[in-house]
């Protein structure tokens, strides 16, 4: 009785044994059996979204790579993933700096690093290609290069004691910016303030010191965060001297004589007396006349009687 059961203990034993071995030997396959995945996120930016410029931080992650290996890590536009293959690198596929990370090993890996400067095509959505010797993966997502930042300055002149405005579009993600007003290198007036919306506004007011010199500045601003060419934008600003007063001379006004204007006379056309005068005459003749006619008329009266 107790040989059978002996016999049965070391079967089952035997079998326990292989079965722990066999569930060994397949538990790497187990942990392995997901295909190879990576995925692009952004520090400090929250939603499905990501947009930046060369330069700008990016975390990569993937899972399910054979351990204890290298991947080699691309940005590429191509979102096919057949076309993200070991062995076969393209003129689209642009390499990170540093372009590779060690896998750990549970099939793991996370790089924090920035986006390469030769993938800059501005509007057009990237993807993350992760190459080893005979494994490869596309990222689940994307991300889009934003459009260069600009910045405008008004008034570009101006004196100490004035105030410019400064307005900027481009500045994504959504971050804290430093606005300022230098000088052969040191600032002589900052503000901080923080981009907003979808295509990365921001609007500032800067006071010009009243003790500035005359001369010509340049208003700059960049992102403490990533400190890169792609997150810097200058204008120059000229600042000029109070202009002096204008003052006005009063003029002297000389009087002068009064000049008599003569009344104009209507020139006879003739150039002989005027009809009026020979009016008169004519009524004195006729006056002479009347006087001579009635004398005779008294003297031929009175001879009569």
């Amino acid at each position: 009785m107790f040989k059978v059961f002996l016999r049965r203990f070391t079967l089952l034993a035997v079998c326990g044994l292989f079965a722990l071995s066999l569930a060994a030997s397949l538990q790497p396959s187990m942990a392995h059996a997901a295909a190879p995945q990576v995925k692009i996120s952004q520090p400090n930016v929250s939603g499905p979204i990501l947009i930046g410029h060369p330069g700008t931080k990016v975390t990569l992650k993937g899972s399910g790579f054979k351990p204890n290996g290298t991947a080699k890590l691309y940005a590429t536009p191509v979102g096919d993933p057949a076309k993200c293959k070991a062995g076969q690198v393209t003129a689209d596929m642009k390499p990170f700096v540093p372009d590779s990370t060690t896998i750990q090993g549970d099939g793991s890996f996370t790089l924090d690093t920035n986006w390469p400067d030769a993938a800059n095509n501005a509007s057009i959505p990237y993807f993350v290609c992760v190459l080893t010797q005979d494994e490869q993966a596309l990222s689940q997502n994307n991300f889009t290069v934003a459009q260069k930042v600009a910045i405008q300055v008004t008034p570009s002149s101006a004196t100490p004691g004035d105030k410019i405005t400064v307005r900027g579009t481009g500045w994504l993600p959504v971050q804290n910016l430093t606005v300022s007003i230098v000088s052969g290198g040191t600032p002589i007036t900052s503000q901080a303030t923080q981009s907003s919306g979808t295509d990365g506004t921001f609007s500032v007011t800067l006071a010009i010191p009243k003790d500035a010199t005359e001369g010509t500045y340049q208003v700059i601003v960049s992102a403490p965060n990533e400190d890169t060419d792609q997150m810097k934008a200058t204008q120059e600003l000229t600042i000029a001297k109070e202009p002096p007063p204008v003052t006005t001379t009063p003029t002297t006004t000389t009087e002068g004589t009064p000049q008599v204007t003569p009344t104009p006379t209507t020139p006879n056309n003739s150039g002989g007396p005027s009809g009026l005068m020979i009016f008169t005459f004519l009524l004195g003749g006729i006056g002479i006349v009347l006087v001579i006619v009635g004398i005779i008329m008294y003297f031929s009266y009175n001879s009569r009687h």
